[in-house]
């Protein structure tokens, strides 16, 4: 089985991550923004975050206050609402 990336192009359905070397299933990786597969599996990506945040703790909560203030700028209450109006879904009739 393989997988159609945009496009058009085909890869296998299995991919080695980068940090663990192990051969997972396309299931176990995060989708970049550009419709590819992330390098790092999403075990290894929790591991990495969770190391980087107990070493970065003021550098995420200077990350944080940003994002939650151009959120209050453009009058967005709920990060879920932020969303919605990110990418519009159309609505079926």
């Amino acid at each position: 089985m393989s997988v159609i990336l945009p496009g058009g192009k085909r890869i296998a359905s299995r991919k080695r991550c980068s940090e663990c070397k192990r051969v997972r299933p396309l299931e176990k990786f995060h989708r970049a923004s550009t419709g590819y597969f992330q390098s790092y599996c999403r075990d290894c990506k929790a591991v990495r975050q969770a190391r980087w945040l107990k070493k970065n703790p003021k550098k995420f909560l200077k990350i944080q206050r940003r994002y939650f203030a151009k959120l209050k700028r453009l009058g967005v209450k709920r990060v879920c609402d932020a969303k919605k109006k990110a990418s519009p879904v159309p609505e079926t009739q």
